[in-house]
Order: C-alpha cells, then structure tokens, then sequence
C-alpha cells in the first residue's frame, strides 16, 4: 500500500512539474519570511528603539553593557519626542561632545556618575545626559527611577538653531540631580539641602557657626557652586540662601531642642 503511495507520487511531479515548482518556490519564500519575522522579534528593545552613540564605550570605558542600552534607548526616546528622523541606529550620527564628559566616583557611596552631552548632527539636535550605576545590588543610595536622564541642553549650550526642544524634566531635571549629589559632597564648616516643595529651586546653606561675616557667607555659596560644576551642572539655574540661626527649625524641628 505504501509503495503505490509513494509510486501515485512520483507520477503526478512528474505530470505536474510546473505546478510543483510553484508550490516548492512559494515554500521557499515562506521561509525567507519567517526568518526574517523571527530574526525582528528577536531583536531587543536596545536594537530596535535607541539611538546609538558612536563614541560612548570608548569615552567611558567602565560603562557596563546595560548601561550602554538603557542610555541609548532613553535617547531615543528623547529624540522621538522632539520628531527626529533618523532611520536606524546604523545611521545614528550621535557622538559625545568633546570635552562636556564629567565622570565621577563616590567611593563612600560606591555610585559611579557621568554626565555628557551628545550632540546628532544629522537632525540639529543636543541633548544633556545624566547616568548613574552602581558595580553591587542593593545600594541605598542608588536611585533606579531616576538614574539615567536626557534631558534637553540649556541655550547657553546649544550649538543648533533653536528646536524647540521638549523633555520630562524641564531644569527640574539637573536641579534633582545636583540635589541628590550634593549631599555626597564633604563640604566642611557647612551643609546643604533643598525642598520639594519649591522643585529643588533654591539651595539652602546650613552653616555649622551662625557668626560669619559676608565673606565667609560668599566663599559657602562659591564652593557650593563649584560643587555643582564639577558635576556638569550650571550652578546659575539656582538660587542660594544661607540660613540664619532663626531659620533652623527649617532642618531641625523645634521640639529637639528641649
């Protein structure tokens, strides 16, 4: 029975040979397809939405591969917002701008911070990027929910025409971060701190001796700007107010003192 199977088979490929050409090429197209369908489902979010930066593995060596995705992904994220064009991360003219690198290791709290702008000269536009990454699980100080952030160049900044440039973060963005690391800073004679309630608008200066002259008050307020400088930040988007002994409770509630 088999064999007259087989033998019924044979002799209608060889009666129909046109027909079994057809059906054995639209096989084969099919199977180009599904590879092709395949081959694009596998691909990770990394490959499929971000924005790739020539020179971001080479200008920061220590950058960790997932580092490297969530960057760039965020970047395009960035770049879809402000209806940039481009085709595909092969295409991606995006690089670091020379010399706007800060990198950063906070030892006590084992954070490593990098801040950058990259700049895509394909469609005129800059961004600021802000990353953070920590090499042990578990770190208290490491912020998941905010530790990468691209975020739109301030004017002074900007190396393109105007784009009309729009991000999640507004300067709120670089106020939250330089707030979060200032607080990493061994400033001596005085402490720092921001609100909230205020959008991290204003650094407030706790002095450890109210007794100080406007000199003194001045050099609290130039450090604090250093401070936020070497982090990649314009300390200008800031207002500064040094505290008085009558404005404490602001940081110490009253019932402590009794």
């Amino acid at each position: 029975m088999g064999q007259d199977n087989l033998t019924k088979i044979q002799q209608y490929i060889q009666q129909n040979p046109i027909v079994i050409g057809i059906f054995c090429f639209s096989q084969i197209v099919l199977i180009i397809i599904l590879i092709f369908i395949i081959g694009n489902i596998n691909k990770s979010s990394f490959e499929i939405s971000n924005t790739k930066i020539s020179n971001l593995a080479q200008e920061i060596s220590q950058l960790p591969n997932n580092s490297i995705e969530v960057i760039q992904s965020e970047l395009f994220n960035a770049v879809e917002l402000n209806q940039g064009t481009l085709q595909s991360i092969e295409k991606s003219d995006a690089t670091i701008r020379k010399d706007s690198l800060i990198e950063k290791y906070y030892e006590k709290q084992d954070v490593h911070y990098v801040n950058f702008i990259v700049d895509i000269p394909s469609i005129e536009q800059s961004y600021q990027v802000f990353h953070e990454w920590i090499e042990k699980k578990n770190n208290p100080y490491f912020l998941v929910n905010r530790s990468t952030m691209v975020m739109c160049v301030l004017e002074e900044y900007n190396i393109y025409e105007n784009f009309d440039c729009k991000d999640s973060y507004d300067k709120n963005g670089q106020r939250a971060i330089a707030s979060e690391f200032l607080q990493y800073e061994p400033f001596d004679y005085f402490s720092v701190f921001t609100k909230t309630e205020d959008q991290y608008h204003t650094i407030y200066i706790n002095p450890s001796n109210f007794n100080i002259d406007d000199s003194t008050k001045q050099s609290y307020i130039q450090k604090t700007k250093d401070a936020i400088t070497s982090l990649g930040i314009s300390p200008e988007i800031f207002e500064y107010h040094i505290l008085t002994q009558d404005e404490l409770n602001y940081t110490i509630p009253l019932k402590y003192y009794h």
